[in-house]
């Protein structure tokens, strides 16, 4: 049965700020990861704050065995959507990136340009570059 235990981060000498979660067995586990039993994963404090809440209210009911962890996440992890996937994507979009697919956009529409006359296009006003905001929508 999968277990999941959260290692703080006094215990794991790390940042007050993350926390290292533990999760047991794999589905798809190659020769060398068969060999251990969790695999360790950071997240957030207030993740862990909210993951426990959560096992906390599923677990009220006294008969039952405890929640597990790796249940949870399994669980939410298989209602993720296309658009769950989209809208992450959008989140971690760096102004780098942004400002490569908005030149590739202007190459597709107005013909050829080099990057450095696109960014001058830019800076001058001449052209309106869409915010990661804007993408995001």
């Amino acid at each position: 049965m999968a277990k999941a235990r959260f290692v703080t981060a006094k215990e794991s000498k790390e940042s007050v700020s993350e926390t290292s979660l533990s999760i047991v067995g794999s589905e798809n586990e190659s020769e060398d990861e068969a060999k251990f039993s969790s695999a360790p994963i950071r997240v957030a404090l207030k993740t862990k704050r909210e993951l426990e809440r959560i096992v906390d209210l599923i677990s009220q009911d006294g008969g039952r065995k405890k929640v597990k962890f790796d249940s949870v996440i399994r669980h939410a992890l298989a209602k993720l959507k296309e658009q769950d996937f989209e809208d992450l994507r959008s989140k971690t979009v760096s102004y780098g990136e942004l400002f490569d697919r908005e030149f590739q956009r202007h190459k597709a529409e107005h013909g050829s340009v080099t990057r450095d006359e696109f960014l001058g296009m830019v800076l001058l006003g001449k052209v309106k570059v869409r915010t990661a905001a804007m993408v995001a929508k």
